[in-house]
This record gives structure tokens, sequence and C-alpha cells, in this order.
């Protein structure tokens, strides 16, 4: 679509909840969330063993396209204190043990819900790569509104359009937009 967002289901709030999203370790669904009309977040605690860890991963609209040099903003709303998070690009369909291509951390600082974000930069083009979230301290972080987007948009505005597809139809000089079902 025109939306350029690459995450599936970003605020939990599909009929089923988890729809697009694999978890593993101690996750948990919950419903009393900081926005009113998504009430869905996740909270992934502690997995209790050195040796595994407790994340979620996202396997985007049939995967995830990235390409070689181009950079993806990924943000999340998010509350815990000096909690660590790793976020990853992975190749999900190889068996090799290293399946992580771009990893980045980033610190969750507060008690309260705040908007997090960090730039990701593909060094590869994978067309069906998946978004990997971990956490890899010892308490327990709440996720809420899991977003990634292409940083190059339309006019560059910040979780915009995607490019491609809006400067084509800018292109062909429309009179007139007409979508299905009344925008």
């Amino acid at each position: 679509g025109l939306y350029a967002e690459l995450v599936k289901n970003r605020s939990f709030e599909f009929p089923q909840r988890f729809m697009g999203w694999n978890v593993f370790g101690n996750v948990t669904l919950m419903d009393d969330g900081p926005f009113e009309r998504n009430p869905h977040y996740v909270r992934l605690g502690n997995s209790g063993h050195r040796e595994k860890h407790t994340g979620i991963e996202n396997e985007g609209f049939f995967g995830i396209g990235v390409k070689e040099g181009a950079e993806y903003r990924f943000s999340v709303w998010a509350r815990g204190e000096n909690q660590k998070l790793r976020i990853e690009l992975i190749k999900n369909d190889t068996m090799e043990e290293r399946q992580a291509f771009e990893s980045k951390e980033l610190t969750v600082n507060s008690k309260d819900w705040k908007q997090y974000e960090v730039i990701l930069k593909s060094p590869r083009t994978e067309p069906k790569a998946h978004l990997r979230i971990f956490l890899e301290s010892a308490g327990t972080v709440d996720l809420e509104h899991v977003s990634l987007f292409p940083v190059d948009t339309w006019k560059e505005r910040k979780n915009g359009l995607r490019k491609d597809l809006v400067q084509a139809l800018y292109d062909i000089k429309p009179g007139v937009f007409r979508f299905p079902g009344g925008c």
C-alpha cells in the first residue's frame, strides 16, 4: 500500500492479538494500555534462565523488504526502568547461527510511557527480513505501538508514504484521485 509502515499489527489490536508476531520467553499480552483506542500492549519479562531470551518477532507483510544502505526508523512506546532492548533485522529463512544482519541497543529509562527511536541501516538487501526485539536485562519492559518505517519517504515526512508509489502517482498528474471505500 501507500503507507510505508513495515510492521504488521504494531499495536496488538488485530482480532488475533499476536497476528504477525512470534513470541518467545516470558511475554504477556496486557489490556490496560496508554491509548484509549489501543488498550493492548505486551510485557516482556525476564525469561528466568541466563541462556534464554524473551522477545517478539514481526514478520511484516509477507516479509519486511529492506534495501542495502537504506535507513529504517524503529520506534516504540515503552516503559521500564533501565531496561535494555536489542532491536534486530534478521534473515528468518536461514539456519545460520547468527540470523541478525543489523542490530542496535535501546535503553528504556522511564516508568511512564515514552516514545523511543533508533535508526537501523541495512548492510544488504533482504526481501523477507523480520524485525526482532529482545529484552537484554533482568527486569520487565512494556511495549506498545512498535513501528518500522523507511527514513526515505515521500517528501521526507516522518512516518509517511512510500516514495516510489506516491511519486509514480504524482508523475501522472491526475486531476482527481478516487479511493474505493471513501477516504
